[in-house]
Order: structure tokens, then C-alpha cells, then sequence
């Protein structure tokens, strides 16, 4: 049956959920008052990693927590003023990293992320945009024992999920990537991860693609969300009144916004992201993730990205120019040839969930509208699963993976 559907949010998720219910005949609008791919997905790392499964709350995390206040531009900082707005989220953060909650939550990360290259392949293909997905392996480096010892928690637990790993030594290193600094000792290398050479150019050629096959973008912010009696929804925007059989909510961050009046309000937490380009640096071949610094960079066709911190602060604090700064400055002590100051920098708002899920079905209550969005840092693994598992809900036949762990109504 083909349905009136509305997916409100032109990101990664938003474009691959429209174009995965338009595959199935849908007559599908999207809304979003900033241009596709123009807002958190323009500035992600685009790291694709079948094998993502570890969530950011992990045994022991209660222990970091002072350090977190402390530390400005540390890999994960909460600002003062943000903690009591933030404290009932953090306290669910807390409660996550419960030893056996974090297998039952790398189990379902497992599930989303896994199938990330299967479920991108139609789209990337229909939208010409198979080019800009690159599969060389992404590495990870350690500089001392002690910090590769500290890991075995995150590399363990990624390998019983089926991750193939290589363990690598200084030498190994230097022979994968040339472009990185002598000081790494131990890396882990994965062969069957990628990379996204420009994340927003990604999301663009799905626009292009999904209006080539009759689909609808409309600059429109969507103001509320009115529930009908009967099956569909009315959605009330800045540019007119609109009805549809199905919503597809995926706002990201700002998802609540829409979701406050009906009394269905998800903890949902910004978790800020930094990014830096570096204008001068040598490329490396594949993505690269620093250990101790919680960092990674990427290359990417407008050069060498550098992020991968969070800053809870809010929806509406200012960019904090010292993260970026400090991007800049440990990034490129990472490689042989990185100029630190000569670098554009990028602040985003990602959506995070206390157990690192994401929320993807119908919501509690008001079965026509569906939820796609709080997939913190991991938004470009895991769109395409999303997309195509809200098809298979929308369309009511047998989900390709277990819904369960992701369902809205599970806080």
C-alpha cells in the first residue's frame, strides 16, 4: 500500500530513511529548513565501521567524571553550567555502563552497524555516489603499552562481535601509513572498515537522486506535529499546513522539540562535536583513530578532518574556539608533516542517547509517527540500516534485524 509520508530532517538519516520508503512506492516530502546534508552530517568524520559496537558508557566511567568538569578541552568535557540540566541523562549514562548492559548494547550497536556497506550499497548506487565511499581499513595507534593494554576492554569486545582485527608494531605501522609520526608502538588495524570522502556530498546525491524519482524537499521548519484520530498526522510548518498517513522524525538533536507537547520527550543529550581541517598536512590512506587522545582523522576530499571529542553544553552555547584549537594542535603532532594553524574548524550538535542507541520506530502512543534519530557519533554507520529498517516497520513485513533494542518506549 502506498502511503503519504513525511520524513522531517534532510540529514544522512533522514535522506537514506526517504529514499529507502520512496524504493518501496511511497509518496515521500522531506522537511528541513536547512539544506540536505547542510547541518550535523556536513561535518562528521565519515567513518563507516561495520565492526562499531563499543558504546561510550563502559565499566568504571563514574571514575572520569571529575576529570570531565576539569578539563575544557579534554576528549569529553561537561560545562558547569549544562550539569543539572544534563543530570538525569548522565545518571542514565551511568546506570549503562553496567558490565552486562554493555554486552546487551554492543549487541544491538552490533546489529545496526554491521550491515553498513550492504545497506548503502542500493543507495549508493541508485544516487551515482559510489565514489565517494572508500574501503582501504581503518587503523588504530597507540603510543605505549600501557595505552594498548587499556584498550583490550574495546578490542575484545569488538572481536567477539566478529570484527577482524590485525595486530600491528611500530614497523607495521609505518608500512600501512607512512604519513604518521614515529611515535606509535601498537596499533590494531581493520581491514573491512571505510571512509566517506565528504559527508555532505554523500547526503546531496541522495537529495539529487530521491528528487530525480519524484520526491519532495521543502525548506520548511516544522513547528508541531498533531496527531489525527484516525491513522496520519498533521504537521504545522513555516510555510503551510500539511497532512500525512506516516511522520518520520529524525531531527537529530533537536528532535524533541517536536516531540515536548505530546508528552513523548526522549533523553536526548547534545553531544557537541569538533572538527578542524587542516590546510597543510600530509594524506594518509585510510581513517585513523588516536588512542589517547580520542581522536581520529580522516582524509577527505577538502583535506585532513580532525575530531572526534564531546562537549555537553547545550543546544545554544557558543562554539568553544579552544577545542578546535586543541584539535588542531594534537592532530597534527599525530603525523610528520601537519601545520597546526593553518586549519577551518566546525562545531555540530550530535545526538546521544544514555545507552548509545538510537531510537527507531513507532512512538509510544501515536503509532503514525515513527523516530530515526539519537545515534550520537555513529549517524554515518548506521543511516542505511536505519533508513531500511523503518521501511520494513512502515511496511509491516519482517524487520531484516531485531527493532526491539532500538524501540522509543524502552526508557
Amino acid at each position: 500500500m502506498s502511503l503519504n509520508i513525511v520524513v522531517i530532517g534532510a540529514g544522512i538519516v533522514g535522506m537514506c530513511a526517504a529514499s529507502y520508503l520512496q524504493r518501496d512506492g511511497h509518496a515521500v516530502t522531506v522537511l528541513d529548513p536547512v539544506p540536505p546534508g547542510g547541518s550535523t552530517s556536513f561535518g562528521n568524520l565519515g567513518s563507516m565501521a561495520p565492526g562499531s559496537c563499543v558504546p561510550l558508557a563502559t565499566p568504571g566511567i563514574l571514575r572520569k567524571v571529575p576529570r570531565w568538569l576539569l578539563e575544557r578541552e579534554g576528549a569529553l568535557h561537561i560545562a558547569p553550567r549544562r550539569l543539572a540540566a544534563a543530570l538525569p541523562w548522565l545518571m542514565r549514562f551511568a546506570a549503562s555502563a553496567a558490565p552486562g548492559r554493555v554486552r546487551d548494547i554492543a549487541a544491538a550497536l552490533n546489529a545496526l552497524h554491521a550491515p553498513v556497506f550492504e545497506c548503502y550499497a542500493p543507495l549508493l548506487k541508485d544516487a551515482r555516489a559510489e565514489d565517494l565511499v572508500r574501503r582501504p581499513g581503518q587503523l588504530y595507534v597507540f603510543e605505549s603499552e600501557e595505552s594498548f593494554a587499556h584498550s583490550q576492554f574495546e578490542i575484545e569486545l569488538r572481536r567477539s562481535y566478529g570484527e577482524r582485527q590485525q595486530i600491528v608494531g611500530a614497523e607495521e605501522i609505518r608500512q600501512l601509513e607512512p604519513a604518521l609520526a614515529s611515535r606509535f608502538v601498537r596499533g590494531v588495524f581493520l581491514p573491512d572498515a571505510g571512509h566517506c570522502l565528504n559527508p555532505e556530498q554523500l547526503v546531496l546525491r541522495l537529495a539529487e537522486n530521491f528528487r530525480r524519482n519524484g520526491g519532495a524537499i521543502a525548506a520548511e521548519r516544522v513547528l508541531a506535529l498533531r496527531p489525527e484520530a484516525a491513522a496520519g498526522v498533521e504537521i504545522v510548518s513555516d510555510g503551510r499546513l500539511r497532512r500525512a498517513d506516516r511522520v518520520v522524525l529524525a531531527g537529530g538533536a533537536w528532535s524533541n522539540g517536536l516531540l515536548r507537547p505530546l508528552g513523548a520527550a526522549a533523553p536526548l543529550e547534545s553531544l557537541r562535536g569538533y572538527h578542524v581541517v587542516l590546510r597543510k598536512a600530509q594524506m594518509p590512506r585510510m581513517a585513523l583513530r588516536f588512542a589517547e587522545a580520542k581522536l581520529m582523522a580522516t582524509p577527505m576530499a577538502m583535506g585532513l578532518r580532525i575530531g572526534g571529542t564531546i562537549e555537553i553544553a547545550g543546544l545554544d552555547a557558543p562554539p568553544s574556539p579552544a577545542r578546535a584549537r586543541a584539535l588542531a594542535r594534537l592532530g597534527a603532532a599525530m603525523f610528520r608533516e601537519a601545520e597546526p594553524d593553518a586549519y577551518t574548524e566546525w562545531m555540530g550538535h550530535r545526538p546521544g542517547t544514555p545507552d548509545s542507541l538510537p531510537l527507531i520506530g513507532p512512538l509510544p502512543g501515536f503509532p503514525s509517527i515513527h523516530c530515526a534519530f539519537g545515534h550520537g557519533q555513529t549517524g554515518l554507520t548506521g543511516a542505511a540500516t536505519t533508513g531500511r529498517l523503518i521501511a520494513d516497520l512502515i511496511a509491516r513485513r519482517p524487520p531484516f534485524i531485531d527493532p526491539a533494542p532500538y524501540r522509543p518506549d524502552r526508557f
